[in-house]
C-alpha cells in the first residue's frame, strides 16, 4: 500500500516539474490548405458551352432551341456570363387536341374561336437568353462502377432574362377591335368590344424579365465537361393570346408574369485547356 502511494506521489511530482508545453504536440497539418495539388478546373478560365434547350410542360408550344453559353470564372466558385438561344415552336398535345376540336367558320352566337383564330393567336419563342452570375458551392468526384472517377460540380445561377415572342396573327395594331355599336339609355351610340377573337393577342415582341437556374458539370477531361441544367425564364406573356381575364376583349391586362422552364444539355469547353494545380 505504501509502495503504491509512493509511486503515485512520484508521478505527480514529475508531472508538476515538467512544463506542460513538453506534452503539447503540434499537428503537422495545422495551417495547411484543405486540399493539396488540387486541379483548379474553373479558376480564371473561360467556359464556352454549345447548348441545347427545350421547354418542360409548356402550355401550347414547346420551344426547341440551340445556342451558346459563355462564362468567365473569377474563382473556383464564382463566375459571370451570358447565354443566347434560337428556337422553333412545336405544338403540344393540348394544342393538337384543341385544334382538332375546332371548326373552320365562326358563329356570332358562340365565342369559340375557329381553328385559324386559335392557332394564329398562339405565340412562339424564336429567341431567348440572359446574363447573370453563377455560384458553384459544391464540387467533388463521382465513381462509376468503382472503375471510372469523374470530377463534378453543382452550380446555381441567376440574373437578367429576356425573350422575343412571335405570333401568326399578322397585325401590328394591338388595340381591341370594335365589333359594332350599341345605343345606351340616353340614345347615344357606344362602341362594342364583345368579340375577343378579332383582337390582337398581345403576346409578341421583346419581353425583359429574370432567369434562374440550377445545374451541374461532369468533367470528361480537365477541360471538357457535360453541362446539365434546369433554367426558368420569367417574363410577361399570354401564351394563348385569348381573353384571359374574361372581360370580352384582349388587351394589355391579359398578359401575366409567367415562368418558362427549360431543360438544357451542353458541352462545356474550359479555356485555356491546360489546368492549374494548387500548391
Amino acid at each position: 500500500m505504501l509502495k503504491r502511494s509512493g509511486t503515485a506521489l512520484l508521478a505527480a511530482a514529475v508531472a508538476l516539474a515538467v512544463p506542460a508545453s513538453a506534452f503539447a504536440r503540434k499537428s503537422p497539418l495545422e495551417g495547411q490548405p484543405d486540399v493539396r495539388h488540387k486541379y483548379e478546373l474553373r479558376t480564371l478560365r473561360f467556359e464556352v458551352a454549345p447548348t441545347f434547350e427545350a421547354t418542360v410542360q409548356a402550355d401550347y408550344k414547346h420551344t426547341v432551341s440551340g445556342g451558346l453559353k459563355l462564362e468567365y470564372h473569377i474563382s473556383d466558385s464564382l463566375s459571370f456570363g451570358g447565354l443566347i438561344f434560337f428556337g422553333t415552336g412545336i405544338d403540344t398535345q393540348l394544342t393538337e387536341a384543341v385544334t382538332n376540336s375546332l371548326g373552320n367558320t365562326a358563329d356570332m352566337n358562340d365565342p369559340t374561336p375557329t381553328r385559324d383564330q386559335f392557332t394564329q393567336h398562339l405565340n412562339t419563342m424564336p429567341l431567348h437568353g440572359g446574363a447573370g452570375v453563377t455560384f458553384t458551392p459544391w464540387f467533388g468526384k463521382i465513381a462509376l462502377f468503382s472503375k471510372l472517377y469523374l470530377a463534378f460540380d453543382v452550380y446555381l445561377s441567376g440574373g437578367f432574362g429576356f425573350a422575343s415572342l412571335k405570333n401568326e396573327f399578322g397585325k401590328d395594331n394591338c388595340e381591341p377591335v370594335q365589333d359594332g355599336t350599341r345605343t345606351d339609355a340616353n340614345g347615344v351610340q357606344q362602341p362594342v368590344f364583345d368579340d375577343p377573337r378579332n383582337d390582337c393577342p398581345w403576346n409578341s415582341g421583346f419581353q425583359p424579365g429574370v432567369q434562374v437556374a440550377a445545374g451541374m458539370h461532369i468533367f470528361m477531361s480537365k477541360w471538357v465537361a457535360l453541362d446539365l441544367s434546369f433554367r426558368d425564364y420569367f417574363f410577361k406573356d399570354n401564351p394563348s393570346g385569348q381573353d384571359f381575364n374574361a372581360d370580352r376583349q384582349v388587351d394589355s391586362s391579359d398578359p401575366r408574369f409567367l415562368g418558362h422552364l427549360f431543360v438544357g444539355v451542353g458541352i462545356s469547353l474550359f479555356l485555356p485547356p491546360k489546368v492549374k494545380i494548387s500548391p
